[in-house]
């Protein structure tokens, strides 16, 4: 995995992936903060990004701190696919912007022109903390499918996020969930 931590009072790092084609199978990409440091920003930009056997990109700041948690910026050119789980921990494949401390949770925007959520796959911007949650932006220039996925901003104890979906032609949802909640 890739990993950018902000302690103290520093802020974390950038995370940049640049490729035409970007495979991530139950690899992480992981940046967080503790005390007061900001974390850092997660970028890739690719032709096509393939996450499967819960493969994670998650953006947090962590349990205590008091610094925002980074956020998550993907740019693809062609086909997004989250899916499955991690046969060795059984997390799901997913992008997770989440904040556990008094932080802002990070926002999570996601560019491609066909997003596929399957199997399992997630997208979640929450709070469990007293910080606020993150926002989820999906621009899907011809499809968005949800098949047995989620796209979901929850906050416990502070105000949660907004989930901003525009996609060119389709919107296919089945077994899936796209939810907010307080």
């Amino acid at each position: 995995g890739l990993v950018a931590e902000a302690s103290a009072l520093g802020s974390a790092g950038r995370i940049l992936v640049r490729a035409p084609s970007v495979l991530l199978d139950d690899g992480r990409i992981l940046s967080t903060a503790f005390g007061s440091g900001q974390g850092g920003r997660v970028e890739i930009q690719a032709g096509n990004l393939v996450m499967r056997n819960g493969a994670q990109i998650d953006a947090r700041s962590a349990e205590g701190s008091s610094g925002d948690a980074g956020s998550i910026e993907l740019v693809v050119s062609g086909e997004l696919a989250l899916s499955g789980r991690s046969p060795v921990d059984g997390k799901f494949s997913g992008l997770y912007a989440q904040t556990r401390g008094g932080g802002r949770g990070g926002n999570v925007t996601l560019s491609a022109t066909r997003i596929s959520i399957i199997d399992g796959g997630r997208i979640e911007a929450t709070s469990t903390g007293s910080g606020t949650a993150g926002s989820i932006d999906i621009t899907a220039s011809d499809a968005l499918r949800l098949f047995g996925g989620t796209i979901s901003s929850e906050a416990l104890n502070a105000d949660g996020g907004n989930i901003d979906i525009r996609a060119g032609n389709r919107v296919h949802l089945r077994a899936s969930e796209i939810s907010t909640s307080v």
